[in-house]
């Protein structure tokens, strides 16, 4: 707290959490053997109680994380050890060329 207190800035650079993929193409790999079940990163879905009698399917067990372009990328690229504008080209591509603003915009 004494370093809000005296004026430090403090900004977020990136969230992660734990997530998990529930998607028809997993459970169709999984019927053919391409996807086998191991418990601990593809797991059987848990039964809906309203339709135990379907199969529920797969999941995939895995992380996600998300670098919002509100947050000071500055920061980011050098924690990352890479230039910024590598950083905005990178998170440009990465999100299917939306957001052109994070190739235009110029952080103050």
């Amino acid at each position: 707290m004494q370093h809000i207190d005296s004026g430090l800035d403090v900004k977020p650079t990136i969230s992660c959490t734990k997530a998990h993929i529930k998607m028809t193409e997993l459970d169709l790999a999984n019927s053919t053997g391409s996807i086998e079940v191991d418990g601990k990163i593809v797991t059987k879905s848990q039964v809906l109680p309203a339709f135990p009698e379907n199969d529920p399917g797969i999941e995939v067990n895995t992380y996600k994380a998300a670098i919002e372009p509100v947050w000071h990328l500055p920061g980011l690229a050098k924690r990352f050890e890479v230039s910024e504008e590598l950083l905005r080209r990178a998170l440009f591509e990465g999100m299917s060329f939306f957001l052109s603003i994070l190739l235009t915009y110029e952080e103050r």
